[in-house]
């Protein structure tokens, strides 16, 4: 039974090209960075919630990761939770990534 869904797995991948193999990993980038566009500082809880993201303790890892490739800004605030915003890399990023989807 695995290595029939790892076969179907591969088999779909070769058929997709590249555009359609990152199409749902760029989906989820853009609606993230398009959150923080519109709604400036948040922390990772609230905008789990606002992206539909599930689960709510995994949205600290992801945005972990877009603040080290340079796309959100991050700070603490007077309560010492951590807050994030889009940054000048992630405007150009989210800018690339909407000319991409046409």
């Amino acid at each position: 039974m695995r290595r029939e869904n790892a076969e179907k797995v591969m088999t779909k991948a070769k058929t997709q090209g590249k555009r359609g193999r990152f199409a749902a990993y760029n989906a989820r980038k853009r609606q993230a960075l398009e959150l923080f566009e519109r709604r400036g500082w948040l922390n990772p809880a609230a905008w789990a919630v606002l992206a539909g993201f599930y689960p709510i303790r995994a949205s600290y890892s992801y945005l972990g990761r877009l603040h080290r490739w340079g796309l959100l800004s991050r700070r603490l605030d007077a309560r010492g939770l951590i807050l994030y915003r889009l940054s000048e890399r992630g405007r150009g990023r989210l800018a690339w990534l909407n000319r991409r989807r046409g």
